[in-house]
């Protein structure tokens, strides 16, 4: 049963890609951190510079990197198992 939940096909590895780049982190200004559900780049108080141009320090955390990948196809697991479930009752 675990290992069919975990089974990886072509839609768990699209929805949890889709996941994945829908929470990737955009580049405003006021930039403050990216990633979801664990931030994997963080930043501190970015002071403005110039023309709307962010001086801060980003920092990378892989460890937060791959367990937002485990997390998220975990997610998609999980979703298409119950899609999976209450398409069988209908």
């Amino acid at each position: 049963m675990v290992q069919q939940f975990l089974k990886p096909d072509w839609r768990k590895i699209v929805l949890a890609t889709f996941l994945m780049i829908i929470s990737l982190p955009g580049y405003p200004p006021y930039y403050r951190g990216g990633g979801i559900p664990l931030p994997y780049f963080t930043s501190g108080k970015c002071p403005i510079i110039g023309p709307n141009l962010p001086s801060c320090a980003i920092r990378f955390i892989p460890v937060n990197l791959v367990l937002d990948i485990i997390i998220l196809y975990l997610l998609s697991c999980l979703i298409f198992w119950i899609y999976d479930k209450v398409r069988k009752k209908s």
